[in-house]
């Protein structure tokens, strides 16, 4: 069973409103081999995806259609 690990998105894994680092990504796809990780956000999921989703490489064409009413306020990203 995998444990779940979470984080807050702006300020905390990249600049309000950014893209998350290269290192970032990095980290956060070796962090999704052994754990969910949890996104936290006051933001709409196209955010989520723009600024974390998008930039993992494990997740490349996950969530490629969003509906344009998402607005979810956690999202859970597991492998």
């Amino acid at each position: 069973m995998k444990k779940i690990i979470g984080f807050d998105l702006d300020d905390t894994l990249a600049i309000t409103k950014s893209p998350i680092s290269d290192r970032m990504a990095g980290i956060l796809s070796r962090l999704l081999e052994n754990y969910d990780v949890c996104v936290i956000t006051g933001g709409t999921f196209q955010q989520i995806k723009k600024q974390v989703i998008d930039r993992l490489e494990c997740y490349s064409g996950v969530a490629s259609e969003v509906p344009r009413d998402a607005d979810l306020r956690y999202s859970i990203l597991s492998i």
